[in-house]
């Protein structure tokens, strides 16, 4: 029996596309202008993964039935299957128009607006099919709302779905992820714990569960939960999880070895099981960010880290089809790609590059995801020439970037995050250079640049840098001045002592290293009355962390630490301002927090470090001319701290001179265009490339 139209459509609504196509193709034998099941034709063959051909069908069924709501319906899945969905929008959106009623064209055509990063549009879509035509899309809408940072939306349905389905494992995934949004680890790692144990096999929940586990100062624990899941997990992704297992608050010096030489030998065992990994933003989604804060040099495993990469992942190795060609008679197209640029440390720091390089000269992208409520992030959208919207979807932002065609791509840091870690292995413009966010090599063969300052980086700085090393005078940054707050840190409301001296060391507690715990003892020690303020965490397990090793390595002492906050940004400057001593970590100086602990008049207790990671504040002392409260060793920065505690016109006097000179610090204008001179020199060296 010959098969009908409605044969065909049964049969694709079904999933059964060979036979879905095999029926088509009867009705075409009897019926070759049979635009319908022509359409129906290219659908059932773009499933079948036969996209070229499923193309050149659709185009001739467009052709013939132009607004006929299947015709175009079939052609938004078959332009969506072939990476094309911008085309597949514009059918799927006339398809909508002309049979509003159809779920299944509002489902496609969200799924094609997730494609091109318009999430808003496509949770509408979700939305109206939740509302009238019976799916409830827990999961798409959920998820939406959770990348468009409603994290209350989005725990509110899934929690309305787990009170009837609590076995979910899906809903409990997400609802978890959800969760550490929102800050709360500990609510997800009991969700990931519920989703894995009502689907042993979701590999997904075993993931999360390990490197939450990770991110939570509990390696240990996630090396367990992944030897646990071991049968869901292929080799690769399997041994390289393995080898990112890191401790977030270090024990001792004997734990820093210990743990580099796991991730050294993790790194070894991944590049060598046999295996590969497609998207391992997708597949991994942790990297080794933490590995930076043990004070060492990390050229030669930062290099063989990104050796594993390329090894496991060759998709790393994307290259443009086509770079920009040499700026002639137009202005070097330069873009900012960082997920940070917001209220965030690298957004205050890179805010004035973007708002200050010369536009006659230069052309400024900012490459971001969307943050439609922060101010940080709508300050530098605004002052950038354009904006590039990106999602964490590898592929997508590296085909939007290459297709913009940049002369220089800027990352402000690599390594903070999975998504710009990974990007910045792809080729994308002639001239690929990081700062300084995240002060540490990258080891990456395609950043061709570490952009530094000079007076930041000790002796032999070169030696620590897989990139060519480009030094910004002074301190290599045009940071804008806070504003002094009103009012005063209320200590009580805090749980802090009045009339005792405070200290304060207003630093992630993933930045103590156990090194500088002798230091905080000596000091508390030397003046038994004064208390220390400390910086609560996310999540707070790494705070407890920190809390149970200053007991073991402070004694008595340790009574007089507190963990404060979190804070506003008003009353974390009314700290610094208002306690006596501010100390900065030898091992990782502060950015944000030295530039606005020095315009809040504080007196900051400085030793350089080994590295430039711990040597910010030197440069913004030496910038300002005020160099007293730099120490040469550790007894000194002892010293200077009790002195300061201890001695209240010395502490007065220091604050009045630091408060005097801290103007020039700010805005300062020298570093812009010392970073526009070297982007236009950058990209004149690689034009001038065989």
């Amino acid at each position: 029996m010959t098969a009908s139209l409605a044969d065909c459509a049964a049969l694709y609504n079904a999933g059964r596309f060979a036979e879905a196509r095999d029926a088509a193709e009867q009705v075409l034998a009897g019926d070759p202008q049979n635009f319908k099941a022509r359409s129906l034709w290219a659908g059932a063959t773009a499933e079948l993964g036969q996209v070229e051909e499923a193309v050149d069908a659709i185009k001739s069924a467009v052709d013939a039935g132009a607004d006929h709501p299947l015709v175009r319906n079939m052609a938004g899945r078959v332009y969506l299957a072939a990476g094309d969905a911008a085309e597949a929008v514009e059918h799927l959106q006339r398809a909508a128009e002309v049979s509003p009623d159809d779920a299944s064209v509002r489902l496609a055509l969200a799924a094609a607006l997730i494609q091109l990063d318009r999430f808003r549009d496509a949770l509408q879509e979700y939305e109206w099919v939740a509302a009238n035509a019976g799916p409830s899309c827990v999961l798409e809408r959920s998820t939406l709302h959770w990348h468009l940072g409603a994290f209350a939306a989005a725990a509110d349905i899934l929690s309305s779905h787990l009170a009837v389905q609590p076995d979910d494992a899906p809903a409990l995934n997400q609802l978890a992820l959800v969760r550490k949004s929102q800050g709360d680890y500990a609510a997800g790692l009991d969700l990931f714990s519920r989703a894995v144990e009502a689907d042993p096999s979701f590999e997904a929940a075993a993931l999360n569960l390990a490197v939450t586990l990770q991110q939570s100062g509990r390696p240990e624990d996630g090396l367990a939960a992944l030897d646990h899941g071991r049968t869901n997990l292929p080799a690769a992704k399997y041994e390289l999880l393995r080898a990112l297992m890191l401790p977030v608050i270090l024990e001792s010096e004997d734990e820093i070895l210990r743990w580099r030489t796991h991730f050294a030998e993790g790194l070894d065992r991944t590049a060598h099981c046999g295996a590969h990994l497609r998207d391992p933003l997708k597949e991994v989604a942790l990297h080794h960010f933490h590995l930076a804060y043990q004070d060492l040099d990390d050229r030669d495993l930062q290099r063989k880290a990104a050796e594993t990469y390329l090894a496991v992942c060759p998709s790393l190795k994307f290259a443009a089809t086509q770079l920009a060609p040499p700026p002639t008679n137009r202005p070097i197209r330069v873009a900012f790609v960082s997920t940070n640029l917001r209220n965030h440390t690298i957004g205050w720091l890179n805010a004035g590059f973007i708002e200050h390089l010369d536009r006659s000269k230069f052309d400024v992208t900012l490459v971001s995801p969307d943050f439609p409520d922060d101010e940080v992030y709508g300050r530098i959208a605004a002052a950038a020439d354009r904006v590039i919207t990106i999602s964490r979807d590898l592929t997508r932002a590296r085909a939007l970037i290459a297709d913009a065609q940049f002369d220089v791509i800027y990352y402000p840091d690599i390594g903070m995050d999975a998504l710009t870690y990974y990007l910045a292995f792809a080729r994308l413009a002639p001239v690929q250079a990081v700062g300084w966010g995240h002060p540490v090599t990258t080891g990456i063969p395609n950043i061709d640049y570490f952009v530094s300052c000079d007076l930041m980086e000790p002796d032999k700085a070169p030696e620590h840098y897989t990139e060519e090393l480009v030094c910004l005078p002074d301190v290599g940054g045009c940071y804008e001045r806070p504003n002094d707050p009103d009012g005063v840190f209320d200590r009580a409301a805090h749980g802090l002592s009045e009339g005792v001296p405070l200290l304060t060391c207003p630093q992630s507690c993933f930045k103590f290293h156990p090194q500088f715990d002798p230091l905080l003892r000596d000091i508390l020690d030397r003046v038994p009355d004064a208390h220390l303020a400390l910086l609560t965490s996310v999540p707070a397990s790494n705070s407890a962390l920190l809390r149970t090793r200053l007991e073991t390595t402070l004694g008595d002492a340790a009574s007089r630490v507190h963990f404060i906050g979190p804070l506003s940004h008003g009353n974390y400057l009314r700290l610094v301002r208002d306690a006596d001593v501010v100390l900065d970590i030898p091992h990782w100086s502060g950015g944000r927090s030295g530039y606005e602990a020095l315009a809040m008049g504080a007196a900051v207790v400085h030793l350089p470090g080994e590295f430039m990671r711990g040597r910010h504040t030197l440069a913004f002392y030496k910038t300002i001319g005020v160099e007293d409260c730099v120490a040469a060793d550790e007894n000194a920065y002892v010293g200077l701290a009790v002195r300061l505690l201890t001695d209240e016109a010395f502490r007065v006097d220091m604050r009045k001179k630091i408060a005097a000179h801290a103007g020039p610090l700010f805005n300062r204008m020298q570093p812009v265009h010392a970073l526009e001179d070297f982007f236009a020199e950058a990209v004149e060296r690689a034009a001038a490339k065989p």
